[in-house]
């Protein structure tokens, strides 16, 4: 991966060797994700207003000095009543939050992008 000062104009930096997953049975149903970066499409089950709902990521590439940065990616009409974010990373795996931020329930299959940026080695696990 070229350092930030080899980056030029159009061109991405970070992981390129992405994976895409989706929920089966419901928001809360834990993926497999074992990629640096990748999309996850998210069951359409409702949540309700101002409620949050929380899944897991198996990713055997993660650590827990690793930072995961989580965005929403669908554009059905669910911005602005979503927040979204990564609340727990350990050794193999990493949590994202869903909170329905608006005053209905809603029933959107979001899809999130991820990537993981790795921590330093010198912290112990």
């Amino acid at each position: 991966m070229p350092s930030i000062f080899e980056a030029t104009a159009g061109h991405g930096l970070g992981p390129t060797n992405g994976v895409a997953v989706a929920q089966q049975t419901s928001k809360s149903t834990a993926v497999t994700a074992n990629a640096e970066c990748g999309r996850i499409v998210m069951h359409d089950e409702p949540v309700n207003a101002g409620s949050s709902v929380n899944f897991v990521v198996n990713n055997d590439k993660i650590r827990p000095a690793d930072v995961v940065i989580v965005n929403l990616a669908s554009s059905d009409g669910s911005f602005g009543n979503y927040l979204v974010s990564v609340d727990h990373v350990t050794l193999g795996s990493f949590q994202i939050q869903i909170r329905n931020m608006s005053t209905q329930a809603l029933s959107h299959g979001l899809v999130l992008n991820f990537v993981m940026l790795k921590g330093s080695d010198g912290i112990e696990d």
